[in-house]
């Protein structure tokens, strides 16, 4: 009698579980949907997981729950997927380009002004104070004249009022002279130091007394014509007996 191959099944939902006798795998017909598979191929998949050297992620995981953050096009993390705390700073061109309605806790940016804000609950409060410039005691001083003046300061310089500390000729000081010299003063012993200026072969030499009879010096000839006088002897008493060519003096 020839063998019978005699197969019991349940019914498992909408398929059928063999029961008895188990299916031989021999008698599997495969396809090209379903293939057996050897423990050689098996082991070269498992091997193919290893060569990777990472778990790749499950795409479904990305951006979810308990899951992976994802990239935007800019190769950056959404601003959704970010904790509130990262995202605290927020530019926007301008102050007119603010939501209408800030949250509290951010810092809104200004870029056209770099000035920043925060919300505080009705409208924008600017948190950086306007730096405002100018030369009064209320603002701040110009940065490039306070350099051009430090520079200054740091080079040799005379202020522009300064006198002149070289020599000084006599034409600069008659220049500068107004008005009349009332008095002066010299230093104890002065004028005698220069006293021989003022003689014949001094660098300052005075001039003669006037002529017409005016007080004044007198003149090197009327010095020399003084000196020039002979010696006269003065008789109180009349001689007795004079002799000739004796002059006599009355003095009355």
């Amino acid at each position: 009698m020839a063998d019978i191959n005699v197969q019991i099944k349940q019914r498992n939902g909408e398929i059928w579980d063999n029961l008895c006798p188990k299916t031989k795998a021999e008698n599997v017909t495969e396809s090209a949907a379903k293939r057996f598979v050897s423990d050689t191929e098996k082991a070269s998949w498992n091997g193919k997981q290893t060569a990777l050297g990472f778990t790749p992620e499950n795409a479904s995981k990305k951006g979810t729950a308990n899951g992976y953050p994802e990239l935007d096009a800019s190769g950056k993390v959404p601003a959704s997927q970010l904790p509130s705390y990262v995202d605290d700073v927020l530019e926007y061109a301008n102050q007119a380009a603010f939501p209408s309605s800030g949250e509290t806790g951010k810092i809104y940016i200004a870029i056209d002004t770099n000035k920043t804000y925060r919300w505080g609950g009705t409208g924008y409060v600017e948190i950086s104070a306007s730096l405002a410039l100018g030369e009064t005691s209320s603002t701040a001083y110009r940065g490039d004249r306070g350099k051009t003046a430090y520079d200054h300061s740091q080079s040799a310089h005379a202020p522009a009022n300064a006198q002149k500390n070289s020599d000084i000729t006599k034409a600069e000081i008659e220049a500068k002279l107004t008005g009349v010299i009332s008095s002066h003063s010299h230093a104890s012993g002065t004028p005698s130091a220069h006293g021989a200026t003022h003689i014949t072969g001094g660098a300052d030499v005075i001039p003669g007394a006037v002529a017409g009879g005016n007080a004044g010096l007198m003149s090197g000839v009327d010095k020399s014509k003084l000196d020039g006088l002979p010696s006269i002897t003065v008789n109180v008493t009349e001689p007795e007996s004079p002799s000739s060519g004796d002059l006599w003096y009355a003095i009355i």
